[in-house]
């Protein structure tokens, strides 16, 4: 019986990962574009774009002209910009990726901060830096200070790129198994036995 967890890779068992490495990360890209399109459908609201995000994206890909991501699931959040390339130090711990989230007035609620902080933890857990900006911090030239300041944070290497992609679409994937299964989404359905705890 497969049970949803707060997945760890590095807890995966030597078997699991031998197996895992087997798969291509194109094929796990695949799975994982299968499922964004599901996850689409079912949190479509999620998906909208506001004119301040827009223009946030606009800004970053000023600066940053590769790898800009946007609205990237990452297990179970939806994360308005992604920069995979960023790599940031929080005290000797190295983060890998950049989440950005824009906020409008809606998440001073409290249901909101809530769910707001849970996002933040999940990504500290997985390495992930991240940041938050009000949708007036856009035009005002707060968020383009900001970014202008990462500069020598940006790394456009590919392997540790498409290291911390991988690792996002298979957390995305094992998050979302009963999405999974109820869609009947092949290519995700076909990875889910490698994660299967043993009995």
């Amino acid at each position: 019986m497969l049970e949803r967890r707060f997945m760890d890779l590095r807890k995966l068992s030597f078997y699991q990962k031998q197996k895992l490495k087997q798969i291509k990360s194109k094929d796990i890209f695949l799975a994982y574009r299968d499922l964004r399109r599901a996850l689409t459908e079912k949190y479509g609201m999620e998906q909208t774009k506001t004119i301040h995000e827009i223009y946030a994206k606009e800004i970053l890909k000023r600066h940053y002209k590769l790898g800009v991501e946007t609205s990237v699931w990452i297990g179970p959040r939806n994360i308005d910009l992604f920069i995979p390339s960023m790599r940031l130090y929080h005290g000797a711990v190295r983060f890998n990726g950049l989440a950005i989230e824009i906020d409008g007035g809606i998440h001073n609620e409290e249901h909101k901060m809530k769910k707001d902080q849970a996002k933040f933890e999940y990504l500290n857990f997985l390495k992930i830096s991240s940041v938050r900006f009000n949708n007036e911090d856009i035009p005002n030239g707060k968020f383009e200070n900001f970014i202008i300041g990462l500069k020598n944070h940006y790394y456009p290497d590919t392997r540790t790129r498409q290291r911390l992609m991988r690792k996002i679409h298979i957390e995305t994937i094992l998050y979302h198994q009963d999405l999974i299964i109820s869609k009947n989404i092949t290519l995700c359905k076909a990875l889910l036995p490698i994660f299967e705890r043993s009995k």
